[in-house]
């Protein structure tokens, strides 16, 4: 299966996060004395330091102080971690992970330039989940050639990776979206909401989403994933099965 995403990039952004603790970080490490010696980087919240190769001063660092700095430093990871965006932005990479390993074929649309839609992936940290397979309006295909709507997008990346519309999901996370996916007939319209967006707000969405015609609704990346599982009767499939077994009968068919 194709999924093709439309989502509000920017919400799952996290680069100016990781820029304000590292800009923090290297506060406290030039408060030391210590900013020829070594840095920190949360691009990679598993990271740590990297010690610099290029420091004149062979002196060692003091364990007391280096012990310091890494607890500094755990202690922010966990700060980002712990913050709403930080965790919206982890849970859309596991839906895109699990859609990957699953074997599903992923694109990204942005009614705007692809360059645009590259630079907000790489903020999320989501851009290698897509390779190629990411559609602005300089990129549309030859049929949709004028067609500035997110449905001459959707219709865009199937093409171009060659798959049918009633094989391709639409996940989406604003009715705008929705509704311009709807007239083109995918499998399936999903609406998408992160599960760290608060009660209130989730209803709300939810209800907009559906009334804009969304075939499915899922809070958590999760939840989207799974929907293969449902929509090609596997889950049916599956649950037959383990009631016949637990009835000690054979698999029925």
């Amino acid at each position: 299966m194709l999924f093709v995403l439309s989502l509000t990039w920017q919400r799952f952004s996290i680069a100016q996060q990781v820029s304000h603790v590292n800009r923090l970080m290297q506060e406290r490490v030039e408060s030391v004395g210590l900013s020829q010696k070594i840095i920190f980087n949360f691009a990679s919240l598993g990271a740590g330091e990297k010690l610099l190769p290029f420091d004149e001063d062979k002196s060692q660092i003091p364990p007391d102080v280096l012990d310091s700095l890494r607890q500094h430093h755990h202690q922010m990871v966990q700060m980002l971690r712990n913050e709403v965006h930080f965790q919206a932005n982890r849970d859309m990479l596991e839906m895109l992970a699990e859609l990957k390993s699953a074997g599903h074929k992923l694109a990204a649309v942005l009614p705007s330039d692809t360059k645009n839609l590259e630079n907000l992936l790489e903020d999320t940290r989501a851009r290698d989940f897509f390779d190629d397979s990411v559609y602005g309006y300089d990129r549309q295909a030859e049929q949709m050639s004028g067609n500035y709507t997110l449905a001459g997008l959707f219709s865009t990346a199937a093409i171009a990776m060659q798959v049918d519309l009633d094989d391709t999901l639409i996940v989406a996370d604003s009715p705008e979206a929705i509704e311009d996916a709807v007239p083109i007939k995918p499998l399936a319209v999903v609406g998408y909401v992160d599960p760290y967006t608060p009660w209130a707000e989730q209803d709300m969405r939810l209800k907009e989403m559906t009334q804009a015609g969304a075939n499915y609704t899922a809070v958590g990346g999760h939840t989207v994933a799974a929907l293969p599982w449902h929509i090609t009767g596997q889950a049916q499939k599956e649950a037959q099965r383990d009631i016949a077994k637990a009835m000690g009968r054979r698999d029925m068919h």
